[in-house]
């Protein structure tokens, strides 16, 4: 984990700002884009002039880079489901 991202690398949000942000600790996803960026949260208000990335948790928006952490992706193992019969 860690490093610095590129859009299309898969990233954790591991911080928010607000309560209402927080709910999404821990979303997995694609980076779709790296922007400069001028923000204000609109439930808490908090402001950021930082590098953000534009991410799709519940809709599409930015939140600071710094919001979030580079993750593997999962290996073709951990990416298989697979059923086992159970019979009693």
């Amino acid at each position: 984990m860690g490093g610095s991202v590129k859009p299309g690398d898969m990233v954790m949000l591991v911080w928010a700002c607000c309560p209402e942000g927080r709910k999404h600790l821990g979303w997995v996803g694609e980076l779709e884009a790296i922007t400069q960026s001028h923000t204000i949260c609109g439930d808490c208000r908090h402001k950021a002039n930082c590098l953000h990335g534009q991410i799709t948790v519940q809709n599409r928006g930015v939140v600071p880079l710094s919001w979030l952490r580079k993750v593997e992706p999962p290996s073709e193992e951990q990416s298989i489901d697979e059923c086992d019969e159970v019979t009693a």
